[in-house]
């Protein structure tokens, strides 16, 4: 991401700046989704603060809109807010959560479970029985459906699942 926002602006910095001068009651809106949010982020940093900063025309407001955007930069200062940036975040969007730490740590945690030899079969089971499924009638939901194993069965397997995945974790 480094590298498409270092080639954006050599690319369109010396026309930006020209337009921006030119356009005087306008700002300069950059939008990002996605991968494209974490490269619009290090444009604003760059633009903000940055040597990039100095090439802008005086007073020329610059504004960010991100729509999940990966974490892309990191401050030395505690509490660093760049009030030129304005991100939108989906909790369940895993994308934006994730770092190399995070990839990681979920490959360990597979590979923890896999070491324990429960079939693929058993897991799945497993799984239903703590998710369940959507239960539909007629188009109208009637609850969620649970499938039940025996309850020693299934407590002792989940403390093995539990177990090796904390182990990953600390």
């Amino acid at each position: 991401m480094a590298v498409a926002c270092d080639n954006i602006l050599a690319k369109v910095m010396d026309t930006m700046v020209e337009r921006l001068a030119e356009l005087k009651d306008y700002k300069l809106v950059i939008i990002g989704y996605s991968l494209g949010a974490g490269v619009a982020q290090l444009i604003t940093l760059k633009l903000t603060d940055g040597e990039e900063k100095a090439k802008m025309p005086a007073d020329t407001e610059v504004l960010c809109i991100t729509f999940g955007a990966p974490p892309v930069y990191i401050s030395d200062q505690p509490g660093y807010i760049n009030h030129n940036i304005i991100s939108v975040y989906n909790h369940s969007d895993g994308l934006s959560s994730l770092s190399l730490h995070t990839v990681t740590k979920l490959f360990l945690q597979i590979r923890a479970i896999n070491r324990l030899g429960i079939s693929r079969k058993r897991t799945f089971k497993l799984l239903r029985t703590e998710l369940g499924e959507s239960v539909e009638q007629d188009g109208s939901k009637l609850g969620v459906r649970r499938f039940v194993s025996s309850s020693a069965e299934k407590e002792k397997e989940w403390t093995d699942i539990t177990t090796a995945v904390q182990a990953v974790t600390e």
